[in-house]
């Protein structure tokens, strides 16, 4: 049977696990940034935290990349002229700060403008993380694939100081028939990459995490022993079969439908690893009965393990397995521990 892992992340809200989902999907939305937690919420019919996805400077911001009007370039309000100071644009003459667009804790993201509408991220990834993603942007790119593109410095390079500038993605999220159109694209980014063999920098697969405790955004040693038992199990179960390029949060924001071709932005969490961890939640997608369902578990897993991880970051003082409890609340990772 699969592991009832879903009870972390919302799949049994009258379960004892359900105030854990309330306190990690809290910490993932105001700092993990992660669209897909917020829509697994919204899909199961779960009470969504009373807060408000907010960015750095403490201004209220939509999705990076959403459609809509543009504001007002004239006029700048506090959280824009902050957002200018934080974030060094010099290498891109004639780019200018418009409006904070959110992130979390590995990116401020910003749009930009000069000639065009783009967007400007600055990452916490190390560089050759960021040097990976940004390589692989380029394949899709070449094979067909609708993502932004890299718009470099004034003098050749793809990134500055840790500041990528982008492109900005047009068009809606999907609706409807849509999605089938996303399944398909997500089907050929996996046999396109199928038996990858270069992981992420300092990334690790769900394969690999049986065996290694971090990678990524994942620190299974931030967890308590249960809890890791629980993960390796949910990771355990997903099918065999050669690991690919996912892109590791294809939620609807990170989505954009544009003259009936599918558009993928927000590729910070691609990495090598199972491809059904990109299709459980497809509405209408291609998973089916007892496989769909061990996706979905290894996705909770995976979305509590990450959430758990960033309660332990500087501030959340919350204790690796066997430490000691420093300052903060890690209200989340506290009741994790006290469950049988």
């Amino acid at each position: 049977m699969p592991i009832e892992f879903g009870e972390l992340s919302g799949c049994a809200l009258d379960s004892p696990w359900a105030p854990v989902l309330v306190d990690l999907a809290t910490v993932a939305m105001n700092k993990h940034g992660s669209a897909r937690i917020r829509h697994r919420l919204e899909t199961r019919g779960a009470p969504l935290p009373a807060t408000t996805l907010v960015s750095g400077t403490g201004a209220v911001v939509e999705r990076s990349g959403s459609e809509g009007p543009a504001p007002a370039v004239g006029g700048c309000s506090p959280a824009v002229r902050q957002a200018g100071a934080v974030i060094d644009l010099s290498p891109w003459p004639g780019l200018s700060v418009t409006a904070p667009l959110g992130g979390g804790h590995r990116n401020d993201v910003y749009e930009v403008r000069g000639r065009d509408r783009l967007v400007a991220r600055r990452t916490r990834r190390t560089a050759p993380a960021m040097e990976w993603e940004l390589d692989l942007l380029e394949f899709l790119d070449h094979c067909g694939f609708v993502v932004p593109h890299t718009v470099p410095t004034a003098d050749g390079r793809r990134s500055a100081g840790g500041v990528v500038v982008q492109t900005w993605l047009h068009g809606r999220e999907p609706v409807g028939g849509d999605w089938a159109l996303v399944a398909s694209e997500l089907g050929r980014l996996h046999r396109l990459t199928a038996g990858w063999a270069n992981q992420r920098p300092g990334f690790r697969s769900t394969r690999e995490l049986q065996r290694e405790s971090r990678g990524g955004d994942i620190d299974l040693d931030a967890m308590p022993d249960h809890a890791v038992h629980l993960c390796r199990q949910a990771w355990a179960a997903l099918s065999a079969g050669p690991d690919c390029v996912i892109h590791g949060d294809p939620g609807p924001g990170n989505v954009r439908m544009s003259g009936g071709r599918v558009g993928f932005l927000d590729w910070d969490e691609s990495r090598v690893d199972h491809a059904d961890l990109d299709l459980a939640e497809i509405p209408g997608g291609p998973l089916r009965g007892h496989r769909a369902a061990v996706a979905s578990n290894a996705i909770d897993a995976w979305e509590a393990a990450c959430s758990v991880a960033i309660t332990h970051r500087p501030g959340h003082g919350v204790q690796h397995r066997g430490g000691q409890r420093g300052p903060g609340d890690g209200r989340g990772q506290h009741r994790l521990r006290e469950l049988p």
